[in-house]
């Protein structure tokens, strides 16, 4: 890809069921892969990963959504 999105991080999940996996996974991100890679969410299940998911598709929906403007 060519222009702004060749430059745009990747977004990462982290999911693990593990606390101090998931934060050791975090700290290894930090440190090796910023500015490339970036994590924007963190589940401790599959089920949790699914809602997060979800949830992240919605607000990207929403984003791209011309705004409607209420008439009073």
């Amino acid at each position: 890809m060519a222009g702004a999105d060749a430059a745009a991080p990747l977004r990462l999940l982290l999911v693990d069921d593990e606390a101090l996996a998931r934060l050791r996974l975090r700290r290894l991100v930090e440190e090796m892969a910023e500015p490339a890679a970036r994590i924007v969410a963190e589940a401790d299940s599959a089920a949790a990963a699914q809602a997060v998911l979800a949830g992240l598709a919605g607000l990207a929906r929403l984003a791209q959504q011309p705004q409607q403007v209420a008439r009073v």
